[in-house]
């Protein structure tokens, strides 16, 4: 689990998966380096949250699961907006 990721520069994003998503991407302090970070949110909810902000900052982000892969990035899975 991470808890509290701030992410810098965040883009809201959709895909057309399962009727379509939104997604959050932008860049992160992981490993004492910035990386890339790509937020898939837990539920429509949370999707619904995103989709009505106004983005003029960092967001944080609590995830219940992740992935790193050198050269692509972390990516978070069912995570919330803090």
């Amino acid at each position: 689990m991470i808890r509290g990721l701030k992410v810098e520069s965040p883009k809201k994003s959709g895909t057309g998966m399962d009727g379509g998503h939104t997604y959050v991407s932008g860049t992160a302090d992981w490993e004492g380096r910035k990386t890339p970070v790509f937020v898939f949110l837990k539920d429509e909810e949370e999707e619904k949250k995103i989709e009505a902000l106004v983005i003029s900052g960092p967001l944080t982000f609590d995830a219940q699961r992740h992935d790193f892969v050198s050269g692509h990035g972390l990516s978070l899975w069912e995570a919330e907006l803090k």
